[in-house]
């Protein structure tokens, strides 16, 4: 603004650029890496942070599935911020089915306002579970967090994981999860 003093304006993120397509996002996050794909661990819930940079109605979630488990289903659940970590559960947006490889989603309504998220999955594929990845296949991703260390000289992540049954507030992590299991993503109008 003219007249006001550089140093007193207060830098923050820009807002999106909105196309008039639909498209699909990991809200925050940027794309540097090859692209990965996880194989599901049965019973363990992993906790995806996201960052919405401006209030928005997120309208599906969803992942593709790349490698098919019969009868096997993956919860999807939202979680807030609590100080960096899961905290709150917000919605629990059902089951996709694991059955066949293909993209799964969700239809949802689910309005957020600006901040930081958890989106968080946990599978009941027993044994040998399926493969997945983002509904983006051709990039990887880089966490909106910054990243964190448990042991010196391990690979930094903020993704986070506990083998625990659901609950409210969300059951405290405990490992550290690469960015390879970044696979749930939001669709906007």
């Amino acid at each position: 603004m003219p007249g006001q003093n550089p140093s007193a304006v207060l830098l923050d993120y820009p807002k999106r650029v909105k196309p008039g397509a639909v498209r699909w996002s990991a809200p925050g996050w940027s794309f540097n890496l090859v692209a990965n794909t996880n194989a599901l661990v049965n019973g363990s819930i992993v906790y995806q942070p996201i960052f919405v940079e401006e209030d928005t109605t997120f309208i599906r979630v969803g992942c593709r599935v790349t490698t098919l488990r019969a009868a096997a289903t993956l919860d999807l659940r939202l979680f807030a911020d609590n100080d960096g970590a899961p905290g709150a559960l917000i919605e629990d947006f059902g089951n996709v089915s694991l059955a066949a490889a293909a993209s799964v989603e969700i239809v949802i309504a689910t309005f957020l306002v600006r901040g930081y998220y958890w989106l968080a999955y946990r599978t009941d594929a027993a044994g040998a579970g399926a493969t997945l990845r983002g509904i983006e296949v051709t990039s990887g991703y880089s966490s909106p967090f910054t990243d964190d260390i448990a042991t010196i000289g391990t690979t930094p992540s903020q993704m986070y994981s506990v083998i625990s049954a659901w609950a409210d507030p969300a059951p405290a992590p405990t490992n550290h999860q690469s960015v390879a299991e970044a696979i749930l993503w939001y669709r906007e109008n």
